[in-house]
């Protein structure tokens, strides 16, 4: 094997080092962070001081940390199936749940950094019948929509751009957040995360060893499963904004280079899907505010994404085994967001993928096909 096709984008080095550009852009001058997307989330409904017991609107096709995060703040999670040709819920169901009386905020989910359609006319719906609205940016953080229609936007700048931190909250009027700011991590914080990254691009560019191989994968998803679970069954601590780690800073400085990571994202995007003869995506890249997180396309088969991994390919599903349980346990009342979870494949196509790693997917998937997949 020639070499891996990294499900995770490595680090800019001459960012670290340029220091022509030394201040925050919009929207992250006007946003508080915090040590991850959940920690945005909880600080935003501590901000609008929702009353524990009420009901919060989501996506039942969602990562099971963001309920588990809402039922241990005292909320409940109601949970609204997703539609038959797209994973968001259907306009019509949001407005509905949005008209019951113990439902009090709304998570609109911005599904691979594509917005939800419609989003406008659920946002003003969801607050004539008194719901705070709060949009999950996490998936892409590099997604901006030339207007804002939700009261909060929650972020995982980890999701895009190689840091350990990037929970961030951006609110739509000049709320102070209060929770105490600790001190800026510095470089040397820094430095197991910055030579991991190295070692991972390192073993990508080598081929060897397959780090998406169900072996390593496995042992990567017992630690994390033993994490969820401790996790899952503490109380979570006070929520603390923190200033951005030294990595993280070095990257938000600079404007020219987000500015080229997301237009990377997009071309990339558009190369794949050409090359992606016969395969559709899940969905039509539009022009201008939309910066993908990956490519998603769909496999009634199920075998894909394995077949990938394989032969070295990061590809990957969400939210696979973490859709949360209560989704698993219904699936009379959540068949679409069931299905999306079985069928869709996450094909990377992150700022570090080149044409040689897009040629290598297209292959692939065009061998898989033929093969009966």
């Amino acid at each position: 094997m020639a070499m891996l096709v990294p499900a995770k984008p490595s680090l800019c080095l001459s960012t670290l080092i340029d220091s022509t550009e030394l201040s925050l852009c919009p929207p992250w001058r006007e946003c508080s962070f915090f040590s991850s997307g959940r920690d945005a989330l909880a600080a935003a409904l501590k901000t609008f001081q929702l009353p524990p017991g009420v009901s919060i609107v989501l996506p039942a096709f969602i990562c099971r940390s963001v309920p588990d995060r809402l039922t241990k703040l005292g909320f409940t999670p109601y949970f609204v199936d997703s539609a038959t040709d797209a994973p968001h819920p259907p306009l019509e169901a949001l407005n509905q749940a949005c008209y019951h009386d113990e439902v009090k905020g709304l998570l609109l989910v911005d599904f691979f950094g594509f917005l939800p359609k419609g989003r406008l006319e659920i946002a003003q719906n969801a607050r004539s019948n008194g719901c705070v609205v709060i949009e999950d940016r996490c998936h892409s953080a590099l997604t901006k929509p030339l207007r804002e229609v939700a009261d909060a936007v929650i972020y995982s700048l980890r999701k895009s751009l190689p840091c350990a931190d990037g929970g961030a909250l951006w609110l739509e009027k000049c709320h102070v957040v209060t929770p105490t700011v600790v001190s800026m991590l510095p470089f040397l914080r820094s430095v197991p995360f910055l030579l991991m990254r190295e070692l991972e691009r390192v073993v990508c560019n080598l081929g060897w060893p397959n780090i998406y191989s169900d072996l390593l994968s496995d042992a990567c998803r017992a630690k994390s499963n033993v994490d969820v679970a401790l996790e899952r069954g503490s109380v979570p601590p006070e929520v603390m904004s923190v200033s951005p780690s030294w990595l993280l800073m070095r990257q938000l400085n600079h404007a020219s280079f987000l500015s080229w990571a997301a237009n990377r994202r997009r071309i990339n995007y558009n190369i794949l899907r050409e090359m992606l003869d016969g395969v559709a995506p899940l969905f039509v890249l539009p022009s201008g505010e939309t910066v993908p997180q990956n490519l998603p396309i769909l496999d009634p088969s199920g075998e894909l994404v394995v077949y990938l991994r394989e032969r070295g390919v990061g590809a990957y599903r969400w939210p696979g085994d973490d859709l949360p349980d209560q989704v698993v346990c219904d699936g009379s009342r959540f068949p679409n967001s069931l299905r999306w979870n079985r069928e869709v494949v996450c094909l990377p196509i992150h700022q570090a993928i080149e044409e040689r790693h897009i040629e290598r997917m297209a292959l692939l998937i065009e061998q898989f096909s033929s093969a009966g997949g």
